[in-house]
């Protein structure tokens, strides 16, 4: 998959400079069917990324298993494809830590003096309860607190559902992100979900207004407010209020029903 988007991203920059008119009318078509792959939260941050002679520099987080392999294929990518962008490569994973403290606080300090980063997989050592997550730190103290994970289907990769186009958006440092747990006892364990109508308030906010400038169809909410009536209740409360005042469609599931209607409307349309 990353050769093929490759020689896609490659054809697309080289043939808007040299191509003749009728291939470049093909590569214009091409470039708008493109656009949906494009990240929709960069062109709109008013920071002002570190750049050196028009070139953009971005921090590269190779980190563990599959993400260095990854991390060199994209550099190839970009260096084929002329694309402006210098990285600066920043160890972090499970193997690179030397100074965990240290290590964490060069990454921090790359990401904030570039702007843009590229993260590979960074392994959690779960055998270790003193050990912070290095995901986990990374989004609390840059305050990443919305993940944005857009499903969408790629034209030229065969899969069996097609014209798949969702985004899903959660709270990342709240909640059970919140990452608060102690063992009371001996084999007693209290893990803590701790939510804020502030910024339950400003995650919610964030997908209405993500939702009007993208022109999504509707926003549904997926909640256990069933089980979880204070914490989960406060998000549905929060989430009519700020339906009121963007006018946006909305509608609300349980985790469990929308898990069953997903899978449900998979089997229909394969299989009947």
């Amino acid at each position: 998959m990353s050769l093929r988007l490759g020689r896609n991203v490659a054809v697309l920059v080289h043939s808007t400079a040299k191509l003749s008119s009728s291939a470049s009318l093909s590569a214009v078509s091409n470039d708008e069917a493109m656009k949906k792959f494009r990240s929709h939260i960069l062109p709109n941050s008013e920071r002002l990324y570190a750049r050196y002679g028009g070139r953009q520099t971005v921090t590269a987080l190779p980190g563990d298993g599959i993400g260095p392999e990854m991390m060199e294929h994209i550099q190839r990518i970009f260096l084929f494809a002329h694309v402006p962008v210098d990285f600066e490569v920043v160890p972090i994973g499970s193997s690179d830590i030397t100074d965990p403290e240290g290590d964490l606080q060069n990454v921090i300090s790359s990401i904030k003096r570039n702007g843009v980063a590229l993260k590979g997989n960074i392994e959690t050592k779960f055998d270790n309860p003193e050990f912070k997550s290095r995901n986990m730190e990374i989004r609390r103290i840059l305050d990443l607190y919305a993940n944005v994970l857009h499903c969408v289907s790629i034209p030229t990769v065969p899969s069996r559902h097609k014209e798949l186009d969702i985004v899903m958006i959660r709270e990342n440092t709240e909640g059970e992100y919140s990452g608060h747990e102690h063992e009371a006892k001996k084999g007693v364990v209290e893990s803590l979900k701790i939510v804020t109508r502030d910024k339950m308030e400003r995650i919610t906010r964030f997908a209405f207004e993500y939702a009007r400038t993208y022109n999504r169809k509707k926003i549904t909410a997926v909640h256990k407010a069933n089980i979880q009536k204070l914490g989960d209740g406060l998000f549905l409360r929060v989430s009519w209020v700020l339906r009121k005042i963007f006018k946006y469609r909305f509608v609300i599931f349980l985790i469990e029903t929308m898990c069953l209607l997903r899978q449900l409307r998979i089997v229909l349309n394969n299989f009947l």
